[in-house]
């Protein structure tokens, strides 16, 4: 018999018990990283979170921190310091042979939670593929964020300005007080802004493909985009397939 013909069946057997078993076996037992540092004269932070779950939250130290909740061989945690800026990203782990990457997460995946002082004011970006990103507390300069396929969903927000994208994932933020700039568009995803504010200003620009509008405010000028009080602040929010609802 011909030696390739077994040899081959012979390792595809091998390779497909490997990815069968590479969700269990490759990732490893849980593990939590940890680092932090002061964050004074820090004026910007980039978090590059990949595919986990991310947390970006308000904290009272006057440290930054970051809490990594991952497996033994999951992704990593690396925060370094440039000058006055931080970059905060996840490295990945598991194991690899060829073009072939064994791992998966069964049980609930890696979640990295960032606590940024609330007494100083940064500017906060945002990277990632497939990982929900939530932002709690934060009171901010200006905060950038671009997603593929992640949710964003923001509660108690303070910030002079926001810009986002996510191609695949709804938006929601929530503002403990409203005085922003903001920018936002999803591909197939809702965009939802509570202000927290009875009687805001601004000046409003709604594009959508097919998503409906929700606009709780008395507005000068057209259904797409008019002012609301004095206008003082521009708001620009773009869907293809979903909706836009803004809020008091």
């Amino acid at each position: 018999m011909n030696k390739k013909k077994i040899i081959f069946p012979v390792l595809f057997f091998f390779m497909m018990i490997l990815m069968i078993s590479g969700c269990a076996l490759v990732k490893g037992d849980p593990t939590t990283e940890e680092d932090s540092l002061d964050a004074s004269g820090v004026k910007g932070i980039s978090v590059d979170y990949g595919s986990v779950d991310v947390v970006v939250e308000g904290g009272s130290s006057s440290q930054l921190e970051v809490v990594f909740d991952t497996f033994e061989r999951g992704p990593k945690l690396s925060m370094n310091r440039r000058g006055d800026h931080v970059d905060i990203a996840t490295e990945r782990g598991g194991l690899q042979i060829g073009f072939i990457k064994l791992g998966g997460y069964s049980s609930d995946p890696p979640k990295m939670t960032v606590k940024i002082p609330n007494n100083h004011k940064q500017d906060l970006k945002l990277e990632g593929s497939s990982g929900n990103v939530q932002l709690r507390n934060l009171n901010l300069n200006q905060i950038d964020f671009s997603a593929s396929a992640s949710d964003v969903n923001g509660g108690g927000i303070t910030a002079n300005r926001i810009n986002g994208s996510s191609t695949s994932g709804s938006i929601s933020i929530a503002f403990e007080k409203f005085a922003t700039d903001a920018n936002l568009s999803s591909s197939s995803g809702n965009i939802d802004l509570s202000l927290n504010d009875e009687s805001p200003d601004l000046t409003l620009e709604t594009a959508t493909t097919s998503g409906n509008r929700k606009i709780d405010f008395p507005m000068s000028g057209s259904e797409e985009s008019g002012t609301i009080g004095e206008g003082t602040h521009h708001v620009q929010l773009e869907t293809t397939s979903g909706n836009i609802s803004v809020t008091p």
